[in-house]
């Protein structure tokens, strides 16, 4: 199931990013990043550790 909501999330920035990237980049400044597949994954303690930290 993660492998497939991966697939999609990175399906779905793609398709952003080509058809309003530019307008994006104008707006912000700044680019659509579109992620590779597999998303790196962290067990749920360290995750929750490591989002603590960054507040």
């Amino acid at each position: 199931m993660m492998a497939f909501e991966e697939e999609m999330l990175a399906h779905a920035l793609a398709r952003v990013a080509v058809v309003h990237g530019h307008q994006i980049t104008e707006t912000s400044g700044v680019s659509l990043p579109v992620p590779r597949t597999p998303f790196p994954r962290s067990p749920l303690a360290e995750a929750t550790v490591l989002l603590r930290k960054r507040g």
